[in-house]
């Protein structure tokens, strides 16, 4: 079974990271190479505890006007940008929602 763990920023400069078994590699790669193509792609896969997810991979040439993936809620603005208050689920989804809709 493919296994995807997406570990997010905590707050700016922190370390994000992947960590996929093989096959989850291969087939975020192949959503990686969707992306390019056609503008989106996506997967479902698995954490390790055998939840299912479906994984969105989209490319934006204006990324500028997704919301910031910082889990901190407390950080509400940055060099005068104000962050949306908005739970993590909302931002991701809000970000995805507006990415597919420019792509």
């Amino acid at each position: 079974m493919d296994t995807i763990h997406i570990h997010g920023q905590w707050q700016w400069h922190d370390e994000a990271c992947i960590v996929a078994n093989k096959e989850g590699l291969l087939r975020l790669r192949g959503a990686i190479d969707d992306a390019i193509k056609f503008g989106a792609g996506g997967i479902g896969t698995f954490t390790s505890d055998g939840e299912g997810y479906h994984l969105t991979v989209i490319e934006s040439d204006d990324i500028s006007k997704a919301a910031m993936p910082y889990h901190d809620n407390s950080i509400n603005h940055y060099e005068g940008v104000k962050f949306n208050q908005e739970s993590r689920f909302e931002k991701a989804y809000n970000s995805c929602k507006y990415a597919k809709r420019a792509a």
